[in-house]
C-alpha cells in the first residue's frame, strides 16, 4: 500500500501515513456523499420551475 508523508516543517516532525489511513482520517465516503447531496441541491435550485412544472403537468395527467 502506498505511504503518504505529511511533514510539520516548523518543528521537523513527519508521519507517515497509508492511503487507507488518510482516506479515514479525511472522512472517507461521507465527503463524496456530502457531495452529492450538494450536487442534487444545486441541480433543484437551478431547474425548480422546470421540475414543478413537470410534476404538475404529472398531476393534472397532461
Amino acid at each position: 500500500m502506498a505511504k503518504i508523508q505529511i511533514a510539520d516543517l516548523h518543528s521537523e516532525n513527519f508521519v507517515e501515513l497509508t492511503a487507507e489511513e488518510q482516506y479515514l482520517i479525511q472522512g472517507g465516503i461521507w465527503w463524496r456523499v456530502a457531495a452529492g447531496a450538494v450536487a442534487v441541491a444545486c441541480y433543484i435550485i437551478e431547474n425548480w420551475s422546470d421540475i414543478k412544472k413537470g410534476v404538475s403537468d404529472a398531476w393534472n395527467g397532461n
